[in-house]
C-alpha cells in the first residue's frame, strides 16, 4: 500500500452530520462541511415552530437563526456560515419555559 492510498483511507468525509433528539421538544445537530440545507426529519408528521441557534464549538460563539418551521415532520437546516464544525440547537417554541 502506498502512502497516498493510506492518506485517502484515513481522510474524514467532506460532509458529516449527527443528531441527538428529545423528540417533539429539542434537537441538537452537529455538522461539518455542509454547503446546502439539510432536511431534518423530526417526529413523523410533526409541525410547529422552533428557535434555531448555531453554536461554533471552536470559538464558543452563538448565532440566533430565529424561527424555523417544521412541516410534515421536516425542518430545513440552513447551511452554516462556514464549512467548519457547527452545532445547531432547535428548541420547540411552546416547550421553552
Amino acid at each position: 500500500m502506498s502512502p497516498n492510498s493510506v492518506r485517502n483511507v484515513l481522510r474524514p468525509p467532506l460532509a458529516t452530520y449527527w443528531m441527538l433528539a428529545d423528540p417533539g421538544r429539542q434537537y441538537i445537530a452537529y455538522g461539518r462541511g455542509l454547503t446546502n440545507p439539510v432536511a431534518i426529519r423530526l417526529v413523523e408528521g410533526e409541525s410547529g415552530s422552533y428557535i434555531g441557534t448555531y453554536f461554533d464549538p471552536q470559538t464558543g460563539t452563538r448565532e440566533t437563526l430565529g424561527t424555523l418551521e417544521a412541516k410534515n415532520g421536516v425542518v430545513h437546516w440552513p447551511p452554516p456560515p462556514t464549512k467548519e464544525d457547527w452545532v445547531l440547537l432547535l428548541s420547540r417554541i411552546d416547550s421553552i419555559k
